[in-house]
């Protein structure tokens, strides 16, 4: 079942870039914290539930992290967790173009 309106569709590449780009180091994770939440949340598009499950996954991930470890509690993830999330998406979104 898919997920979200079919309103202003957004190629998942969006995503990929801007995540390989932050695995990378290619840019600072304030950078990609904005820009990734403003991309997840102008995004209408439909996607398969699990790819959609997938980059929200990151979006949870970014609204987790927490750059300041004086505020940082139980609850939220450093730099390297968020960049070990990112990976981790990029590598199931890789596996499912393959799968295809």
């Amino acid at each position: 079942m898919p997920a979200r309106s079919s309103a202003s569709p957004r190629p998942l590449d969006e995503y990929v870039s801007l995540m390989d780009a932050f695995a990378g180091g290619r840019i600072p994770v304030d950078v990609f914290e904005r820009r990734y939440l403003d991309l997840f949340q102008s995004d209408q598009t439909m996607r398969e539930e699990f790819i959609f499950r997938t980059i929200e996954d990151v979006f949870f991930a970014v609204d987790e992290y927490c750059g300041d470890p004086d505020l940082r509690d139980e609850y939220d993830i450093d730099e390297e967790q968020l960049r070990e999330r990112v990976r981790t998406a990029l590598r199931v979104l890789a596996d499912l173009r393959t799968a295809v």
